[in-house]
């Protein structure tokens, strides 16, 4: 019961975690669509001004282009910030000014066209069009500040949670470790396989959240609980021995298979993280720990492992 209430605790803090996570990438994403607006918007005006007072073409390719995406560019950033209210006014500033600043480039380029350099350049130095510009890089700035500030907050929280996660995966292996340590309390008393307290471990055994298994001394897995079926979609010919390898990512099997065998021979606890392929194919990541079951004189009777999946907990 304690392990369900841990593994529940667990599950709704990684979800937490993944939340905050995602927090502080929207708002680097905000940020990084800031500038994107400005760009843009700078490369019209730059474009413009610089084919008015030069009448060369090649300032004309990048105000054309962003004349283009600019209005993209706005959508994206309108619906980023659709959830904060005075993030929103500010874009509709910055859309009104942006706007405004279209018009009055393709005015300029049009008037360099008909009318030549003179009446160009004369609009130009009147500054007629920079006041809007110099509106637009000051509500931009606003509005990173704030994604600043938000950014700032939202990373501690995403730290808060991340502990809080640890602390609930620490707790989860505890209580696994305890259920360890019962079975070898339960063995150095005499329970031996097929007994009654030994069938009573395996119910326990069965109904706890992680993956659980036995193996005899030398580390031949004779015993796996049902989750292990449930997820791997295996049978017990399948997995006897150490045919748990075949649900095994071949990138981690090997690396897995000595580590284990070196404790299996020297009797020192055993804990590893790799990925393991569930029966739709796909690999999840698991923490796996396993307790050498001693008798009185210190020989290792058999050996109990759990799997705790821990996916969610490393994509956070």
């Amino acid at each position: 019961f304690l392990l369900l209430i841990a593994g529940i605790a667990t599950l709704f803090s990684a979800y937490d975690s993944v939340a905050r996570s995602r927090s502080v990438d929207h708002t680097y994403e905000v940020r990084r669509q800031l500038i994107q607006v400005l760009s843009s918007i700078q490369d019209i005006e730059t474009g413009a001004r610089g084919y008015a007072l030069t009448g060369t073409k090649s300032f004309l390719t990048p105000y054309k282009n962003s004349l283009d995406h600019v209005d993209k560019d706005l959508s994206v950033l309108e619906a980023l910030i659709a959830d904060n209210p005075i993030q929103t006014e500010r874009y509709g500033n910055i859309y009104r000014l942006a706007q405004e600043k279209k018009d009055f480039s393709r005015q300029l380029v049009t008037l360099r066209d008909t009318k030549g350099l003179d009446a160009a350049s004369g609009v130009v130095g009147e500054g007629e069009g920079q006041e809007a510009m110099d509106a637009i890089r000051t509500l931009i700035a606003a509005m990173d500040q704030e994604e600043a500030r938000l950014l700032a907050l939202r990373q501690e929280e995403e730290s808060n949670s991340t502990e809080k996660l640890g602390l609930f995966v620490a707790i989860g292996g505890a209580i696994a470790l305890g259920i360890s340590l019962f079975a070898t309390l339960g063995i150095r008393k005499g329970f031996v396989l097929g007994g009654e307290a030994e069938e009573r471990f395996r119910t326990m055994a069965n109904n706890i959240a992680q993956l659980a298994w036995m193996a005899d001394e030398k580390g031949r897995i004779f015993w796996y609980s049902q989750r292990w079926f449930d997820y791997t979609g295996t049978t017990i010919e399948e997995m006897e021995g150490w045919g748990w390898q075949k649900v095994h990512h071949p990138d981690h099997v090997q690396r897995v298979v000595d580590k284990i065998r070196r404790c299996f021979e020297t009797g020192e606890f055993w804990e590893d993280t790799f990925p393991l392929r569930g029966a739709d194919g796909n690999f999840r990541w698991f923490l796996s720990r396993a307790v050498p079951v001693r008798d009185k004189q210190g020989k290792i009777l058999r050996w109990f492992g759990t799997n705790t999946d821990v996916t969610e907990q490393r994509e956070a």
